[in-house]
C-alpha cells in the first residue's frame, strides 16, 4: 500500500473538511436519490427558517424579526 505524502495527506484533509469527498460520493449516487435527499434538507431549511423568522416569501437571506 502506497504511503501519502505530506501533501496529499493535506489535500486529503482540505477535502474532507471543505465537504468536496461527501459531495463527490453524492455525484457517484443516483441522481433521482440525491434529488430527494436535497430537497428534504431544503424544507427542513425553510421550517426553520419560518419558526425564526416568522416569513416564508422574503428569501432566506432575510434577517429574524425584531420584537
Amino acid at each position: 500500500m502506497k504511503k501519502m505524502t505530506e501533501r496529499e495527506a493535506e489535500n486529503f484533509l482540505h477535502m474532507l473538511s471543505t465537504g468536496h469527498l461527501a459531495s463527490l460520493s453524492v455525484s457517484a449516487v443516483n441522481a433521482k436519490v440525491s434529488m430527494k435527499r436535497t430537497s428534504w434538507i431544503d424544507m427542513e431549511t425553510a421550517k426553520i427558517h419560518y419558526a425564526i423568522c416568522g416569513t416564508t416569501g422574503e428569501g432566506m437571506g432575510t434577517p429574524p424579526k425584531k420584537y
